[in-house]
């Protein structure tokens, strides 16, 4: 589900050199194969990539994609800018952002390191949470903050703003709080 074209060299067959471009990349097909099958998102990612390195590695890698949305499930639109190091072990964003519909995530910043994101959504369906013990009434949940440490421990750390959240019987028409969360 996808297509890659482009040139694949082995200059003085001592590096491994990858330039091309990747089109018509099933997001859905993606995410099952990172082991985030079910999720119910549906795009297509398009752009040119990069791989270099020597043959038995350690390989640098970049991409600077676009997701255009798709027609099944939930569309999403984006664009992602990233880079990675395997010798580093470093992956870094840089603008990147991913949408549906009613939310909107952007990221720049590198991964074991500090992640700035600013997030947006008037659909608590999209988020990865599920149970939560507040709606939306017309409303809307913003944050804006940093993830640092690794993705098996991140610490999180921001502003959350709320409009329209109703808990229980009570309707806040707005709320904030800083959060740490690790």
């Amino acid at each position: 589900e996808g297509q890659f074209t482009g040139d694949v060299s082995l200059p003085d067959y001592k590096r491994l050199e990858v330039k091309g471009e990747v089109s018509g990349l099933s997001l859905a097909a993606l995410t099952r194969r990172v082991n985030l099958g079910g999720l119910p998102y549906s795009g297509s990612i398009s752009g040119p990539v990069t791989v270099s390195g020597p043959v038995a590695g350690p390989y640098d890698a970049s991409a600077e994609v676009a997701i255009a949305p798709g027609t099944a499930g939930v569309p999403v639109e984006g664009a992602v800018r990233v880079r990675y190091s395997q010798s580093q072990n470093i992956l870094s964003f840089t603008d990147s952002y991913v949408a549906t519909p009613s939310s909107r995530v952007t990221a720049s910043g590198t991964l074991n390191q500090t992640i700035r994101v600013r997030a947006t959504t008037t659909r608590l369906a999209d988020l990865p949470v599920k149970d939560l013990p507040f709606t939306l009434e017309q409303g809307d949940i913003r944050f804006e903050g940093t993830v640092t440490g690794d993705v098996q421990s991140p610490q999180i750390a921001g502003r959350v703003a709320a409009r329209n959240v109703r808990y229980d019987k009570d309707l806040a028409a707005n709320a904030a709080a800083t959060i740490v969360l690790s």
